[in-house]
């Protein structure tokens, strides 16, 4: 997806791929003040994409089913000190959400996308 390179650091916006997903559960949870053994609820939801600063996730955007029971996206991140990284990570973040949340023809999909990934989460990450 795209590269950006700054003075110290590079930054990478890219899509989640099943190798990503232990890191991104670990990144929830620490984000979460919580053990990073610890289960992840349906607020996890689906990841689909993430920002990496070099190799390490500050921020990944998430499939969910929001407060008005409507498909959305909620976006969990470290502070961000890089505005121009900011802009671009909101503007791609928005523009992923509308080509993922088609994959789901209803929210009663989506639920239960969730709820798989929530268990292969606990039978493989535990």
């Amino acid at each position: 997806m795209n590269r950006i390179v700054t003075d110290k650091a590079a930054w990478s916006i890219t899509e989640v791929y099943a190798t990503d997903i232990r890191q991104l559960k670990d990144f929830f949870n620490e984000w979460n003040n919580r053990p990073k053994d610890m289960s992840v609820g349906t607020s996890f939801g689906i990841p689909f994409l993430q920002l990496k600063n070099n190799t390490s996730p500050i921020a990944f955007a998430s499939l969910i089913v929001n407060e008005n029971g409507a498909i959305g996206y909620k976006i969990y991140q470290k502070s961000s000190e890089n505005s121009v990284i900011q802009t671009e990570w909101e503007k791609q973040a928005a523009m992923e959400f509308l080509e993922k949340k088609a994959a789901f023809k209803d929210v009663d999909s989506l639920q239960s996308g969730i709820l798989c990934l929530l268990n292969w989460l606990d039978y493989s990450c535990n």
